[in-house]
Formats: structure tokens, sequence, C-alpha cells
């Protein structure tokens, strides 16, 4: 593992000067500042980062306390990205595409960008031929499953086409198990693909590129905090003698950037867009439902994702996903506990975090399938009743979401 940036702080008569200028709006409009910084536990040279003084160093700067959580948890990151729960998100690129798409602005970047591959063993020319055999992934939501799945589905095929899939917390060895003939398929940085390859001739080949994909993490600041607040925390976090050196050495993001972001989250896994049995409908219809009352309004998310922010009208009843985010998922390894007490009789609105959060799509799926009598799906979920700037109710802050 490679030694971390000694932390460092900022000069005091900068520091100073930004906690003026921050401090009225930390004060009125949060009780507490929450980042999130997403890594990739395959990584071994980013498992473990220091935190402490960037924290205490953002607490000074904006006169409230500033909570900064390290998750390698990347499906509850990509959860977080579209329930604004935190102002500032630090991730890789696919979290970072779902935060821009979810009110957050792209503020400083770190790394820089790569081409990725899927590859295969040698005699496989086309993604096609992968059909039934055998593939090997990292973690299962990290930035190359995403870039990978991604990928299979414009060549359309999803991971139940393959025989086998296996996923390992160790990013380059998909390479070594196609060389040692324990799997057939994998996904590389296109470089790290084109050297094994060269060095391991009649192994393997490449047959499907990604294009550009934005490297290293990148820092996503909340929309609605003010432009002027935004460019401080900018300038803060890519200071050289920033703390933030201890996470990653940050620079302003270009103007542009954000269209790198915008082909990785066209890879995205999302929701159909409509569901046999239930009738699709909108933040304003789900209003006009709620009006005329008679309907249950169901927010399938976690207890404390309901407790943080959640419509007035909604009642909680938790989709246990453990099965994939696709079409032909497999329910029988999903808990449908809450949804088989709902009254069957009613109208029912199923609801979660958007067309990328498949727990409505599958709650009101098997709705259907148990006899619901009429069911409605509103795959805009939350983030786009929040966006029509409907009400809702909220916990004071995260910290208090999480004690219920």
């Amino acid at each position: 593992m490679r030694s971390l940036h000694p932390t460092r702080t900022l000069a005091r008569g900068t520091l100073a000067a930004l906690a003026l200028t921050l401090l009225p709006w930390a004060g009125a409009r949060a009780a507490d500042f929450n980042v999130l910084i997403s890594l990739d536990p395959s990584d071994g040279a980013r498992s473990v980062i220091a935190t402490a003084a960037p924290a205490a160093s953002l607490s000074k700067l904006l006169g409230v306390p500033a909570r900064m959580l390290v998750s390698g948890d990347f499906k509850d990151s990509m959860r977080a990205t579209r329930t604004t729960e935190n102002q500032v998100i630090i991730g890789p690129a696919h979290v970072t595409a779902s935060a821009l798409a979810h009110g957050y602005a792209l503020a400083a970047v770190s790394g820089t960008s790569a081409r990725f591959a899927l590859v295969a063993r040698h005699g496989i020319a086309k993604p096609a031929e992968l059909r039934g055999l055998r593939l090997y992934l990292p973690q299962q939501d990290s930035l190359r499953s995403y870039i990978a799945r991604g990928l299979l589905e414009q060549a359309e095929l999803s991971l139940k086409s393959f025989a086998k899939v296996e996923y390992r917390n160790t990013s380059g060895a998909g390479l070594i198990a196609i060389g040692l003939g324990m799997t057939d398929a994998t996904v590389a940085e296109l470089g790290e693909a084109e050297t094994w390859i060269k060095a391991n001739p009649g192994k393997a080949a490449i047959v499907q590129t990604s294009q550009e994909i934005p490297g290293g993490l990148a820092i996503a600041i909340l929309k609605s905090m003010p432009a002027a607040d935004r460019e401080r925390l900018t300038r803060w976090a890519t200071d050289p003698n920033s703390p933030m050196t201890s996470i990653a050495s940050f620079r302003a993001a270009a103007q542009g950037s954000e269209q790198g972001y915008g082909y990785v989250a066209s890879l995205g896994i999302v929701t159909p867009d409509r569901l046999a049995g239930a009738q699709l409908v909108g933040a304003d219809q789900v209003r006009d439902l709620i009006a005329k009352g008679g309907v249950v309004v169901v927010d399938t998310r976690s207890r404390r994702e309901f407790t943080a922010e959640h419509i007035a009208e909604a009642v909680l009843a938790p989709y246990g996903e453990n099965s994939l985010k696709e079409r032909d998922y497999d329910v029988s390894k999903d808990d449908l506990g809450a949804i088989a007490k709902l009254d069957r009789n009613k109208p029912t609105v199923f609801l979660c975090n958007g067309p990328e959060c498949w727990k409505s799509y599958k709650a009101s799926r098997e709705a259907v399938k148990m006899g619901f009598k009429t069911v409605y799906w509103f795959r805009g979920g939350m983030p786009e009743w929040r966006a029509r700037g409907l009400p809702t109710v909220r916990a004071e802050s995260l910290a208090a979401a999480e004690k219920r």
C-alpha cells in the first residue's frame, strides 16, 4: 500500500476568511454538514484514508459539525446520491455521475481519465459469444463492474446471460483468472489489458471498449447551496495545503468536465419505462390521487431513508431487495414481508428513489402478481417529487434519522 499524503492545514488567514463568509449560511441552513466519501475496497491503496483533520477543518470553516463518512458499500453510495442527505459527495465516476443527475454540481476532480475493456479468452471475438460462459468481476457495484454491465447491456446481454458470474474484491485478478482458465471474460482498464495481453500471447483478446471514463475521485456539491458558497468550498478542497490531500489531490473541475460523467450515466442500468398490470404515474398525478383520497402511498425504501425525508401521506413498507437490478430478477432472494401486509383492495402507489432504484418496480410487479386491485408505479419517486417542490417531511438532520 502506498503511503498517504501527510495531512496539512490551511493557512490561518485563509481559513478565517472563509469561515466568516460561510458561517451565516451554515447556521441558517443546516444542523450539521454531511460528506460521503465512497471508495472501492478492491483498490487496496485507497482502503484507508485519514478524515479526522479534514472533518475538523471543515467544521471550523462552516461553524457547524461536519461529518465525514467513508463507505465501501457502492450500493448504499448510489442510493445516497438520490436522497440529498449529504451536502457533499466524493466518489469515483459512477457515483459522481449519479450525483450530478440528482441535484449536485461538479466542483473538483482528481486523477486522469481512462478507457475500460471487456476482455475474453482466446477464440471469442465479440460480446454475443459470451452467452452461457463465465464472467469475473470486482465488487458488484464497483466502477469496473458498473461499466462492464453497461457494455454488456449495449450488447443485449445481462448477467443472467452467463453460466456463472463471480465477484472478487481485487480489480486486476480477472486477467489472471482468464490466463489460468478459471473464467472466460472480465473487465479491465484498457492499458492494463493491452499490457497483459502482450505479455501473455494467445491467452485473451479485447472484445469491446468504453469511451473515456473520468478517473480518480470527484467532489460534487448540492446545487441548492448558494454558488458563492460552493466556490468557497471548492477553494478549500483544492488549496495545495488543504487537509483534503489525505483523501486525494483535487483540482477545480474545468468547464465542460460534466460531459464525461454524462457518458458514465448512460451506462447505468435503469428500470423499464412501463410495467404490465400497473399504471405509470408522475408526481403531479400522485399529488392529485392523494388529494382525491382513498389511495395508499407506499415508500419501499429503507427506514433510514424514510425517516430522513418522505412524502407526508406515505407509509413505509421496505422492499427487501437482494436480487439483481434486472428485468429477470430472482424474486425468491427478496423479502416481500412488508408488501404482503398491505391491503390489496385499496389503490396503491409504490415509489422509491427514481428510475435507477428498482425497489418500487419490483414491489409494483410483485403486487400485481399478488392480486392488488389497482397498482400505480411512481417511477420518478422521491427525486421527481422533490424536484417538483412538493411537500415532504424531513428529519432535522441525518444524525437524527440514524437514531430512529
